[in-house]
């Protein structure tokens, strides 16, 4: 007997190697069980695939953001950890493509400044293998406030720049963790806003 049904009546296989039209189907279990279309849905386990309304996005694509609009001072040379910007783990049982975003504004108050030329550095990494999947690399925007044409003189100031990056890559199976972190190439910079995130390709 099949797994094929309609109103509760087991159907009959026939050759395996013609193609099938079910009209008036209840329910539907492709191969294992893994598949099912049932109530106008496919679903693969106890996730809903596609509905009656098309592609159920949420299901399909896995995401998540992380916004902080703290005021950091970075004033390591090396990476560390930005306070908060670590994301909730996820688990792929085989390979995927994972988009990726950072967006910073930020400035660094020597940027071009007395022979300084400091900048902030931001990044966003996968503590699965410690891969580098995105990042963005300011001093600021310098601006003039004032130009003295009789003195030759001017005062200026620097304020935040905001940038973005995006990367799509492959990601292994596994449990990955994304998280951010900054540094500068010297003295303290100014991280305005942060906002990090991913969207999984596909279940």
């Amino acid at each position: 007997m099949s797994d094929f049904t309609t109103n509760s009546v087991p159907l009959e296989m026939d050759d395996p190697n013609t193609d099938k039209v079910f009209k008036n189907v209840k329910e539907l279990k492709i191969g294992d069980g893994t598949f099912w279309v049932k109530n106008g849905e496919l679903t693969i386990g106890n996730t809903v695939i596609i509905d009656g309304q098309g592609l159920n996005s949420l299901n399909n694509f896995r995401s998540d953001t992380i916004f902080d609009d703290t005021n950091r001072s970075p004033a390591s040379t090396t990476y560390e950890d930005i306070p908060g910007a670590s994301m909730t783990p996820f688990t792929l049982t085989r390979q995927a493509r994972i988009l990726t975003y950072v967006r910073a504004e930020m400035y660094h108050v020597d940027y071009n400044n007395n022979g300084q030329n400091y900048r902030v550095y931001v990044r966003m990494i996968d503590t699965f293998d410690n891969a580098v999947t995105d990042g963005v690399v300011s001093g600021g925007n310098w601006v003039v406030d004032d130009v003295d044409f009789g003195a030759s003189s001017w005062s200026s100031h620097v304020e935040g720049q905001e940038l973005t990056s995006i990367s799509n890559d492959l990601y292994s199976a596994g449990t990955h963790t994304l998280k951010a972190q900054y540094k500068v190439d010297g003295g303290t910079g100014d991280l305005l806003e942060l906002q990090i995130g991913y969207v999984i390709l596909g279940i």
